[in-house]
């Protein structure tokens, strides 16, 4: 089993390098790779692997499809799909088990990769709302299952200039129910879940946790806990705040943070029962969450205030750089419009 991250741009933000570092310290003896490209300049930590991924012609195609705005966080939509080329590049040459981690998730000290080898189907991701997937945490045990994901990826993005890595990712779950594990995203208790929460998944979800012994957050927990983005809300992070188009009620949830794990657990409202949570997606993206000897109070404090009202605080910083890029785009945009005349 390897951990591999990927990510293309100028650089790798900070978040991630904390990230990296985080899982060389806690799984010293697992592999860590960063896949990226010759453009992005890379950080020097001891004991990463780094993994050039050319883009290719399955790249220039998916870039020419695609009708989301180029200018967006470096092609961010271009990108977030180009993981599943890159990957299944990686594995071509590579061709063992891979656990794929989002720049932004972090891993229990527990984690269960040992499981995840004993998975009886050869992909497993979370499942999130009717029309999405994602790929906060991807398994994959061979070349052969990125492929079919890659295959399936360029079909959709023929067929709609608006897809999305997590569109795909539904549909290919819905397609593929013998070939793809709907990783647990809560607890096994109805009353949670909204009603668009169908039996099948349900039943899915419930052989997940079966076999892995825990929860692995797709996005609502790290989501609700420690907020959005706040480059998605110019510079506010609010935090508390549910998605109410996934399936998982977060806030009904009875969240605790356990000192033996230093990470967060559900407890069971059936049985009292704790159950493991395994990973965190954390969209905010704050560099104290990421940092090991300071996230453990953080996911303590988080887990202490998540019954509170939702808030929202001003991050200077987001803020300021998100008002100077809107002034650059309005006087780019002046200078085209004047050009025109």
């Amino acid at each position: 089993m390897k951990i591999v991250f990927v990510h293309f741009g100028k650089r790798t933000p900070k978040h991630l390098e904390l990230n990296i570092e985080r899982c060389l310290s806690l799984f010293p003896e697992i592999p860590v790779i960063l896949i990226t490209d010759k453009a992005c300049k890379v950080p020097s930590i001891i004991g990463l692997e780094t993994s050039y991924y050319t883009p290719d012609a399955k790249w220039h195609e998916i870039d020419k499809a695609l009708s989301h705005p180029k200018d967006f966080r470096e092609n961010f939509w271009l990108t977030s799909l180009a993981r599943f080329l890159a990957i299944e590049n990686y594995l071509m040459v590579n061709p063992n088990e891979i656990l794929h981690v989002e720049s932004d998730v972090i891993l229990a000290k527990d984690f269960p990769f040992d499981r995840f080898t004993t998975l009886t189907k050869p992909l497993a991701f979370p499942v999130l709302s009717p029309t999405q997937g994602i790929a906060s945490i991807l398994y994959f045990r061979n070349y052969e299952s990125a492929h079919a994901l890659v295959k399936i990826s360029l079909e959709m993005v023929s067929a709609d200039s608006q897809t999305t890595d997590m569109l795909i990712l539904r549909r290919f779950y819905d397609l593929n129910p013998g070939l793809i594990q709907a990783l647990p995203i809560g607890p096994d208790e109805l009353d949670i879940y909204r009603r668009t929460m169908s039996s099948e998944l349900m039943k899915d979800m419930k052989n997940g946790s079966d076999q892995l012994g825990g929860v692995f957050d797709g996005l609502d927990f790290g989501y609700f806990i420690f907020g959005v983005d706040p480059r998605n809300q110019r510079g506010r992070r609010v935090v508390r705040k549910a998605i109410q188009t996934n399936f998982l009620q977060v806030e009904k949830t009875v969240l605790k943070f356990s000192k033996s794990r230093d990470f967060l657990s559900i407890t069971s409202q059936n049985d009292g029962a704790e159950l493991p949570i395994y990973s965190l997606h954390i969209h905010s993206k704050n560099p104290r969450i990421f940092n090991l000897r300071k996230s453990a109070n953080n996911l303590r404090r988080g887990a202490e205030a998540y019954q509170q009202p939702p808030s929202s605080n001003l991050v200077a910083k987001v803020f300021l750089s998100s008002v100077l890029a809107s002034i650059i785009r309005r006087m780019k945009g002046f200078k085209k419009n004047r050009s025109i005349l």
